[in-house]
């Protein structure tokens, strides 16, 4: 996981091309087929936080979750009052 430590300060250079909102909608689209409307998410490998960013200000309560620190250390910068937790490997 080292390497992401290095990668973590570009990581976000490197995916501005990934439309998260749009994978965000998709998924309420589901949902809400279902009649499900969620009110809490865990964002597992959540990277620098960018969905768990979009999934609260949609009100949904997020938090996140990666195995590299350098990544979860930017995702505390970026949105402090989202909880991020490194997770540990087994």
């Amino acid at each position: 996981m080292n390497a992401y430590k290095a990668l973590a300060v570009s990581y976000d250079r490197l995916t501005n091309d990934v439309d998260y909102e749009a994978t965000v909608a998709f998924y309420r689209q589901i949902l809400a087929a279902e009649g499900l409307h969620p009110r809490t998410a865990v964002d597992l490998a959540c990277g620098t936080g960018v969905l768990c960013e979009i999934l609260a200000g949609d009100g949904i309560e997020a938090s996140g979750m990666d195995f590299s620190e350098g990544m979860i250390e930017i995702a505390k910068q970026r949105n402090p009052e989202i909880s991020y937790e490194v997770a540990d490997m087994i």
